[in-house]
């Protein structure tokens, strides 16, 4: 990957943030997004937040989205959960309720991590192997005929995230004292879901231009 000063990534059309929570130090990450760096966003640009709630100022992003600096905001991590800003949450385009690693698999490369690290710190080797997923991909025709129209299609029959962003935006409904049970009880019982290798993509002949970027985005096509 090519690494730019952050400074210059403020002229991106999409600003998404994929970093640790730390309070102290030089490199700092609380409220790394606050009112100063979210003024220097591109107007119109897109904020994606899947790091941690805390790294962007609620209070900020929220004056940025009312005033139309930013268009929209996607996210999946909340300052103070589970007692979520909901005035924040009812001006994002996309929002859910911490569960970009809750995948199946995500769940089992990290447990997987965790296990073969404790025995390596124990000095003892490993013996237990993890239970397969569903190893045979699961298949998904797609109708339209353009590269971002098949993409599309691909990735909502993988994963419609509309569901969890509704399921989440419920909270808004809901008497103060339940909304904090309600953002726990979503990850609690959160289904199932697989991540895109998961999936294989069958293609038409005139639908073979997506082929090459369905396969970065990690589907078996």
């Amino acid at each position: 990957p090519r690494y730019r000063p952050l400074d210059e990534l403020m002229e991106a059309d999409s600003v998404t943030l994929h970093v640790p929570l730390t309070r102290s130090g030089q490199d700092a990450t609380v409220h790394l997004f606050g009112t100063d760096r979210i003024r220097a966003i591109k107007r119109g640009s897109v904020l994606i937040n899947t790091s941690r709630g805390a790294v962007v100022d609620s209070n900020a992003l929220l004056q940025a989205l009312e005033s139309k600096r930013i268009s929209a905001a996607v996210l999946d991590v909340w300052e103070n959960e589970p007692d979520i800003p909901v005035e924040l949450l009812e001006r994002t385009f996309i929002a859910t309720p911490h569960i970009s690693g809750y995948s199946l698999d995500g769940k089992l490369n990290a447990a997987e991590a965790v296990y073969g690290e404790v025995c390596r710190y124990l000095g003892i080797m490993p013996s237990w192997k993890r239970a397969k997923a569903d190893d045979e991909p699961k298949e998904i025709r797609v109708t339209d005929s353009n590269v971002q129209g098949i993409l599309r299609d691909a990735v909502r029959q993988a994963y419609n995230i509309e569901m969890d962003d509704s399921a989440l935006k419920e909270i808004a409904g809901l008497p103060r004292e339940q909304q904090a049970k309600h953002f726990t009880k979503l990850r609690a019982t959160y289904r199932v879901r697989r991540e895109f290798a998961a999936y294989r993509v069958v293609l038409e002949p005139l639908q073979c231009v997506a082929k090459k970027a369905l396969q970065e985005l990690g589907f078996a096509v």
